[in-house]
């Protein structure tokens, strides 16, 4: 047996402190432990893609279990499919070893229509983690039952919206077949298996099917045509689709002159249609450590705070800060803001088809190349260029609540966005929790937000305003 104290991106919170694998000795098992769990294969933030508490995973290929627990350590659920006998066998004793409940296993195989079909297994006491329903050279069979993946998707009980697939071979005709299906999946990860085919036009029609159901499909760097002859003879595919048009339960909150403590990182959220001027303030980035141990990384030694429950903080209403409101917003009414895009020109992805307006002021921790090289520390050039708006927003803000923005406040950095209409998003590069309100002349506009379920600390709604 392996104990894991750590696996996954480093300082991502997990349901367990450790991790306990069985394995095999003198096998894959230990490879597989490594590649899935240590180097974390299935996951890239470079692309976006993580695993989240809200996914339900459908495991495709599950072996002993390593993805799966990699899964359920995230708060998420999971159906493992394995057809081989002897996996099935560690993956159950794997599962019950870390978690009781969140999973289920189906001992069969997937293809593209439901029987059975003969899996080719490994002929080597060292390899468990090839057994392939196509690699069949100089290798012994068995008869294993296998499901449609259509009718494994459409399991109600299941509820997946998220694959992953690791079957040596299988993924092709699979993909070729339901690519067009995948639409209604937020999240799908898979190994692509060139020792099967080694053909990269069939490699990119997959890929080209794939982009008409997926918003980003991510892949390294291969040749653009002829034959795969590069080791490894395989390569991860990401593919995501943005958050769904519809959080089925959210509450609404109205920020206007207070100040909502919430999960924005891990919480969906958007705004409510509003007529007028509304001015959206974020303060982001809490518990900023400069001076973390790597000098080399964005945000090098930025630590995640804990998780916390929504909730109103305590803010003044009185007369002064009625004079620094008023104050502030005659100042952001003459004030240009920015417009948000992408490469290309095109909105955010969260703004939907429209663009978004905004200005950010603060501090943050920086690249290398840029602002103080001993702390990583720069100060955003929008507190000179707008010196006396940040004036005024530093001195409404801090008035609501003291010490609650600056250099040596609660929060380091902050948005304020004009009459912006976004998307359901998570704000997944945030650090910690994240505090909001709004100011202006308008109505409606309030702030959607997911309930997030029991225990991570956003589904209780607790006001701890007062009026002082």
């Amino acid at each position: 047996m392996q104990t894991l104290t750590q696996w996954g991106y480093k300082n991502a919170k997990y349901k367990v402190d450790t991790l306990r694998v069985h394995i095999r000795e003198n096998t894959t098992d230990t490879k597989v432990i490594q590649e899935v769990l240590t180097d974390n294969v299935y996951q890239n933030r470079t692309c976006g893609f993580v695993i989240e508490k809200a996914d339900r995973w459908l495991d495709l290929g599950a072996n002993i279990g390593t993805f799966s627990l990699f899964v359920l350590s995230c708060g998420a659920s999971v159906v493992c499919v394995e057809p081989e006998q002897d996996n099935v066998k560690m993956l159950t004793k794997n599962l019950y070893e870390n978690f009781q409940t969140g999973h289920t296993i189906v001992p069969a195989g997937v293809g593209t229509e439901s029987g059975s079909m003969p899996l080719y297994l490994c002929n080597t006491e060292y390899n468990k983690y090839r057994h392939s329903m196509f690699l069949c050279k100089n290798r012994e069979s068995v008869s294993v039952p296998v499901i449609a993946l259509d009718e494994l998707l459409d399991y109600g009980t299941l509820g997946c919206d998220c694959v992953k697939m690791d079957i040596e071979g299988m993924e092709i005709p699979l993909l070729e077949k339901y690519a067009s299906q995948f639409k209604y999946l937020r999240k799908l990860v898979f190994e692509y298996t060139f020792d099967v085919d080694s053909s990269m036009a069939r490699f990119y029609a997959i890929i080209a099917e794939l982009r008409k159901s997926f918003a980003v499909v991510h892949h390294r760097k291969l040749p653009t045509e002829g034959n795969y002859t590069h080791y490894p003879q395989s390569c991860i595919v990401y593919c995501i689709n943005p958050p769904p048009a519809d959080s089925p339960n959210h509450q609404a909150y109205d920020i206007r002159n207070t100040l909502l403590r919430a999960e924005t990182k891990h919480l969906l959220h958007k705004n409510a249609p509003h007529t007028g001027n509304r001015y959206v303030v974020v303060l982001y980035n809490k518990d900023l450590n400069y001076t973390g141990e790597s000098l080399c990384t964005r945000s090098c030694g930025i630590r995640d705070a804990p998780m916390v429950q929504t909730a109103f903080l305590p803010t003044a209403d009185n007369e002064t800060v009625e004079a620094l409101r008023t104050s502030l917003l005659k100042e952001l009414e003459k004030t240009t803001f920015a417009q948000d895009r992408c490469r290309g020109g095109k909105p955010h992805s969260k703004y939907g088809t429209k663009h978004g307006y905004f200005l950010s002021f603060g501090i943050t921790a920086t690249r290398k190349a840029r602002g103080d090289r001993a702390t990583r520390k720069a100060h955003n050039m929008n507190n000179t260029k707008h010196t006396e708006l940040y004036a005024k927003f530093f001195a409404y803000i801090n008035s609501l609540h003291p010490n609650i923005f600056g250099e040596d406040g609660m929060y380091h950095g902050c948005i304020i966005a004009k009459n912006s209409m976004c998307e359901w998003h998570r704000d997944e590069t945030n650090i910690g929790h994240a505090t909001l309100t709004a100011l202006g002349n308008y109505t409606g506009g309030e702030l959607l937000l997911e309930d997030s379920g029991e225990g991570s600390g956003g589904d209780v709604f607790e006001d701890l305003s007062t009026v002082h």
